[in-house]
């Protein structure tokens, strides 16, 4: 264990509490943002395709990805999600003007 000074007070830390990080590419995409989890562990994000084109995605705790794009838009991306799957967005539509959405779990 490490004492750290900061300031007034002593910040601990313990080299045992070690982050792990797995690396998540949307299958397919050249680039891949994540945004945001929520209690159920359900991640949301972004990617990229050749084209330029971002669309949004869910991956699940069963190791599914799934895409989510706005019908009509030419991007979408996904920003965050509650403990009810509810996902809050924006995308853009072929005028260049964004938007934003919210989708509720099932829709």
């Amino acid at each position: 264990m490490r004492w750290f000074w900061l300031g007034t007070f002593f910040l601990l830390c313990n080299s045992a509490l070690a982050q792990v990080y797995t690396q998540l590419d949307f299958p397919g995409g050249i680039s891949t943002t994540l945004w945001s989890i929520n209690r159920e562990g359900t991640v949301i994000g972004d990617f990229i395709v050749r084209t330029g084109r971002r669309y949004g995605f869910t991956f699940d705790t069963s190791g599914i990805f799934r895409s989510i794009d706005v019908s009509g838009a030419v991007d979408t991306g996904l920003r965050g999600i509650n403990v009810h799957g509810s996902i809050a967005g924006w995308y853009r539509d072929t005028a260049g003007t964004n938007h934003g959405f919210l989708r509720r779990r099932g829709e």
